[in-house]
């Protein structure tokens, strides 16, 4: 009886091991790639998660590159890409469902200068909840819809409450 009991102890074991995701887990805070080991996913993730972060600010830009586990949302696979008169941020982002699916490098669509047509009002408040424009900026690129955003940023410990129009 006992060596039945561990044997299916053992079935078991690989039973559950075979439903478990595995992705690859990284981050790296200052480049376009990273690589790691990897994990077997917890609790309910369902999916691998790849995504890569650009900020650009004055013409000096910063990027980040993440891949882990995800839980299974509505969200599918997306590029954004929005500005702020010399501020610019784009973000790439996939998602898979097979095992250690997130091991390539996201391929980002080069930036798109070129003019749309489209033109957005644009300005920025510190410690407010509005904005008056001071200005219209002309849109590039993918980027076509005008945006208005308040709310709570914290920046190295001290936060602030930015109201910012743009696109």
């Amino acid at each position: 009886m006992k060596p039945l009991l561990q044997s299916i102890s053992i079935l078991l074991a690989f039973i559950a091991r075979g439903e478990s995701l595995s992705c690859e887990l990284c981050m790296n805070l200052n480049g376009t790639t990273c690589s790691g080991n990897q994990t077997v996913c917890e609790g309910n993730a369902t999916r691998c998660d790849n995504t890569y972060l650009e900020f650009t600010y004055e013409n000096e830009t910063t990027s980040m590159a993440f891949k882990g586990c995800a839980v299974d949302q509505k969200c599918s696979n997306y590029f954004l890409s929005e500005s702020i008169g010399d501020f610019q941020f784009r973000m790439q982002k996939n998602y898979c469902e097979n095992d250690n699916c997130n091991t390539r490098d996201l391929i980002v669509p080069p930036k798109n200068n070129t003019p749309n047509g489209v033109r957005c009002p644009i300005c920025y408040a510190e410690n407010a909840t509005t904005c008056q424009a001071n200005g219209t900026m002309e849109c590039t690129g993918p980027e076509t819809k005008c945006m208005d955003f308040a709310g709570k940023i914290r920046k190295f410990g001290r936060q602030t409450l930015p109201d910012y129009k743009g696109v």
